[in-house]
């Protein structure tokens, strides 16, 4: 799948911005989702729940093919029992379930004027919550193992889950790319913008970087400054080779232009497998760069 011309969000990629990659404070989502109507509208006929920003509510497809009518909505749960929620979580651990949010809020129709309370979003009961990533092929979770999730807290600030989806929707990301360890956050995200009426992204998780060692690679324990690469006397060309060669591939390839890269980078060849950070291949590239230099570099 060749990327797209419109936007794209990268995860864990620098600091990017205008539509690839920006972030917001969580008082601007707060004020997005405040709003009376919904932030993205694509003209589905759909009835508003019973919520504080009426998001319009789509089916959410299950693994045996069916759907669930549109029942993705907002429970406003009482803050006053923390201890409680907590005590009957362990319980349901100690007896062998997942440990979800027993959802005893679910159905008790609480508004916003119930005191101090959070926000959960009321998932389906059962049923695969899925997404077809680009790199890994059908993914997802079964509902009954996720519980009814907060998306908002007490306070009244969102979570992450929510705030990014608000945020991606606003600007119309159309490819989120990021690492293989948010593969978690998803599912809920998925349902997300499900419940409000928006289209889902298409979802590519790509393979973690791993050192020699086989652990993820780490700022704190790894090199991983571009600075202090180029210090060493890495040619930005060689640098530039090993990194798109880190989890993707072109058959047996190994010497790439920035220009080829351009023309041949593909989500189709990204494989599942961590990448391992091999600094002797880059010494290799290096010298090979190296060599091509003309008298005048």
């Amino acid at each position: 799948m060749p990327l797209p011309s419109a936007g794209w969000r990268f995860v864990g990629v620098g600091n990017g911005s205008g539509a690839s990659h920006r972030t917001i404070g969580a008082s601007s989502v707060s004020k997005k989702i405040r709003a009376s109507s919904p932030p993205f509208d694509d003209g589905r006929n759909s009835t508003p729940v019973e919520t504080a920003w009426s998001p319009r509510a789509a089916p959410s497809t299950t693994s045996s093919g069916s759907t669930h009518p549109p029942s993705l909505s907002i429970a406003h749960a009482p803050a006053a029992d923390p201890a409680g929620v907590e005590e009957r979580k362990q319980r349901d651990v100690a007896a062998g379930g997942p440990g979800t949010y027993d959802g005893r809020c679910r159905e008790l129709d609480l508004g916003p004027d119930c005191g101090e309370h959070t926000v959960r979003l009321k998932l389906p009961l059962e049923g695969l919550i899925g997404w077809d990533d680009s790199v890994f092929g059908s993914s997802g979770q079964d509902a009954s193992q996720l519980g009814d999730a907060i998306i908002q807290r007490s306070d009244g600030t969102p979570l992450y889950n929510l705030a990014v989806v608000v945020d991606d929707i606003d600007m119309k990301i159309t490819h989120v790319i990021r690492g293989a360890d948010h593969q978690a956050n998803s599912v809920l995200q998925m349902a997300l913008y499900d419940a409000l009426g928006a289209p889902r992204p298409v979802m590519a998780h790509v393979p973690l970087i791993v050192d020699e060692a086989g652990k993820k690679l780490s700022k704190r324990r790894n090199n991983v400054s571009v600075q202090q690469f180029r210090e060493e006397g890495y040619l930005h060309e060689a640098l530039d080779n090993w990194i798109v060669r880190l989890g993707w591939s072109q058959g047996d390839t190994e010497i790439f232009s920035l220009e080829e890269i351009g023309h041949s980078f593909t989500l189709d060849g990204v494989g599942r497998s961590p990448a391992r950070a091999d600094i002797a291949k880059l010494d290799w590239l290096n010298q090979h760069y190296i060599k091509a230099l003309s008298s005048d570099d």
